[in-house]
């Protein structure tokens, strides 16, 4: 894939994951001006978004074989990595802002 088309398809996947983030109700920062940074942030959280024939298929196989929420991965002599389906990323925000709302009250 020409450079061109590969920066065309990076940027089709940021905004994919940037207005969907956004349909959620979560803030975002989009980073697509410097490529020394990640490329976004959601809520002050960085994101560095994939897509794409790259993202290794047996993350999805994984996760769905044992019907799993988070995929916790480790390389040797490297940090924790956590995958999850981007519906359970947004659940666990949802319930953050509920027990937050929650503590705020008592």
């Amino acid at each position: 894939m020409s450079g061109q088309k590969s920066k065309k398809k990076g940027y089709r996947g940021e905004y994919t994951w940037r207005k969907l983030c956004e349909k959620k109700g979560l803030e975002t920062v989009w980073h697509n001006d410097d490529p020394r940074l990640p490329d976004m942030t959601v809520k002050g959280i960085t994101c560095e978004v994939k897509f794409g024939y790259h993202v290794p298929s047996s993350l999805y196989d994984w996760l769905e074989e044992k019907k799993a929420d988070i995929l916790a991965l480790r390389r040797n002599h490297k940090n924790w990595l956590v995958v999850m389906r981007a519906e359970m990323f947004f659940e666990l925000d949802r319930r953050a802002l509920f027990w937050t709302a929650k503590r705020k009250r008592s």
